[in-house]
């Protein structure tokens, strides 16, 4: 358990009592079926919906998936953080009631993060659809990425979203399933950017990597990768195939919730004007992963082909549910898939905790330290600076604020 672990809301001490005696801490409450919210605590109910989706694909049993599709939609909806972080309660470690998402006492663990990214990934393979890999995306740049510093030699265990001088990584803890977590998670992040089976080939991530892919399992239909990304900084990406002429396959590329005009060239060729998924649907956390979607494309294939894509990365800004009482009156940004926090370091003139901003103008991205910072004005025409989350915390102790006050 981390530093701070005993903060929160009155009461946590009789929640925690009650919630061991009832099973929901340990999910122990009703039958895996009968899941459909989620509840106790955040790591083990992720290692727990993971498992439970792997069993899905062994068996088959759609009682399982639906409650599994129920849990997510739930915790999407209405018990989730902007970064994609989970568990809104200190000392219980755990989720807690509809939109009780406190900034400053959210628990966020690192491990929970994780085990989300697994259980999303399992999703993904149950379903095909694009909204479980585009929040895996979204937690492993701001829910996960976090939880290490820029040099790899301290860590943050819990993540909240509001810190006032008090909070500092630290190079280990006695509970360290975090750092090691970490590891083992970004040692494998290969296995979340590509899937196929006889006829497909899925792009999932896009993260700089070169792969073959046996479709059919047969040598003669082998198909070389190479993906060169500029994320998260950029949208360029280029995609080098390579493979037998006129090869019949559909090569399906995922379209990221967070762009708006994305444009895909084939062999120099632009595609016509791509048909997204809007979806608008309301979240806490003001995130809508339900609108990523798939690109199927039929080609021609040449033994050599180059695919180019261009995602838009506009700055986004967020309101988060009218019910979430802590961000009234407050917005969140990012770009692509980073969200972005102000940070005391950045912005010394400023009680970003305490103080009413009003943003004058745009905010606009600009590179600084290797990262793509954003600049904006408030009414006094004060400059602001916000970093991407996943970097703050770096230079020791400082506060740090997502939502901002308008």
């Amino acid at each position: 358990m981390s530093d701070l672990s005993k903060d929160g809301p009155k009461g946590l001490g009789i929640r925690f009592f009650f919630s061991t005696l009832s099973g929901k801490y340990f999910q122990q409450n009703k039958p895996i079926r009968k899941l459909i919210k989620p509840v106790g605590h955040c790591v083990r109910w992720g290692y727990l919906v993971t498992a439970t989706a792997m069993l899905y694909l062994e068996s088959g049993n759609t009682k399982l998936l639906k409650s599994l599709q129920k849990a997510w939609d739930h915790m999407v909806k209405k018990r989730m953080y902007i970064t994609g972080g989970i568990g809104s309660l200190p000392l219980l470690e755990s989720f807690g009631r509809n939109y009780e998402l406190n900034n400053k006492y959210a628990y966020n663990e690192t491990c929970a993060a994780i085990s989300s990214v697994f259980w999303n990934w399992e999703m993904l393979l149950s379903t095909g659809d694009a909204k479980y890999a585009d929040l895996l995306e979204w937690q492993l740049y701001n829910a996960v990425l976090v939880g290490m510093s820029a040099d790899g030699k301290s860590y943050f265990y819990r993540n909240p979203l509001e810190v006032d001088n008090t909070f500092e990584r630290k190079e280990w803890y006695k509970t360290a399933c975090c750092p090691s977590n970490i590891s083992r998670t970004l040692a494998r992040l290969s296995k979340y950017i590509y899937s196929f089976n006889d006829c497909n080939l899925w792009i999932h991530q896009f993260i700089g990597s070169k792969v073959k892919v046996p479709l059919n399992g047969i040598k003669e239909s082998e198909i070389k990768v190479d993906m060169q990304s500029n994320l998260p900084w950029d949208g360029r990406v280029t995609i080098k195939l390579e493979c037998k002429e006129n090869l019949d396959f559909y090569l399906n590329i995922r379209i990221p919730s967070w762009t708006d005009k994305p444009e895909i060239n084939i062999n120099g060729k632009k595609l016509d004007k791509l048909k997204l998924n809007l979806k608008e649907v309301k979240t806490a956390s003001g995130i809508i992963p339900y609108g990523s979607c798939y690109i199927s494309l039929k080609e021609d294939w040449k033994s050599k082909n180059v695919i180019e894509i261009n995602f838009s990365m506009p700055i986004n800004i967020h309101n988060s549910h009218k019910k979430v009482r802590k961000n009234r009156n407050r917005v969140a940004f990012s770009r692509g898939p980073l969200v972005y926090c102000f940070e005391s370091l950045d912005n010394p003139d400023f009680d970003i905790i305490n103080e009413h901003v009003k943003i004058n103008g745009k905010a606009v991205a600009y590179t600084s330290e290797r990262l793509v910072k954003l600049k904006m004005l408030n009414a006094e025409n004060k400059e602001l600076i916000a970093r991407p989350y996943y970097s703050w915390g770096n230079e020791g102790k400082s506060s740090m604020l997502v939502w901002i006050r308008e």
